[in-house]
């Protein structure tokens, strides 16, 4: 029997693969089913191979690419995908998308740059959602993880500032500014 051929899975009536059709469960209760069949350590195996099968097709969405790389147990992929898809969500003005990704990405429990690239944008959008509850402990993991002049660390000096002048902590702003004057910001992050 022909995939397209099964009751319980139909065509996409376009596919996000280019050159390729893309196939989809009737329904959910199907696909649940489905999963039910397979052991774990198939699941776990199915979701890596699918995370990289969408990588070397193309796909264009991050947060469902990490979602399988979270599903497959490799965390550190997932927090990876997770951040892709924050920044994205960040660009075009998702920012309670761009949230939910990092949540997502930070429940992974990342280190390094990844750390503080969802840090960064983490920052950035509770500077702009006026939610300043943890920007000063966010914006303190973009600047200390990201390389300075990077475009999450450029994105995370804003925030610090906002933090600092709020505060009135004049050594504080001095110490952001003679920062920000000795740093050479990247090509990325002059766009």
């Amino acid at each position: 029997v022909a995939l397209a051929d099964a009751e319980f899975i139909q065509p996409h009536l376009k596919s996000r693969l280019i050159n390729d059709k893309e196939y989809g469960f009737r329904h959910a209760l199907v696909r649940d089913a489905a999963y039910g069949l397979l052991m774990p350590g198939d699941l776990t195996t199915g979701h890596r191979l699918a995370g990289e099968f969408l990588i070397e097709a193309g796909e264009y969405d991050d947060a469902m690419i990490a979602e399988h790389f979270e599903r497959s147990g490799d965390q550190r992929r997932a927090a990876t995908y997770y951040s892709r898809a924050a920044s994205d969500g960040l660009a075009r003005g998702n920012y309670a998308g761009a949230l939910r990704q990092v949540e997502r990405g930070l429940a992974c429990q990342p280190h390094g740059e990844v750390l503080g690239q969802l840090s960064s944008v983490e920052s950035y959008v509770l500077l702009v959602l006026d939610r300043y509850e943890r920007m000063g402990e966010v914006t303190g993991v973009a600047l200390q993880e990201l390389k300075a002049g990077s475009l999450g660390w450029c994105r995370a000096i804003f925030p610090a500032f906002f933090i600092a002048i709020n505060h009135q902590d004049a050594a504080r702003i001095g110490e952001l500014v003679s920062l920000l004057l000795s740093t050479e910001p990247d090509p990325e992050a002059r766009a």
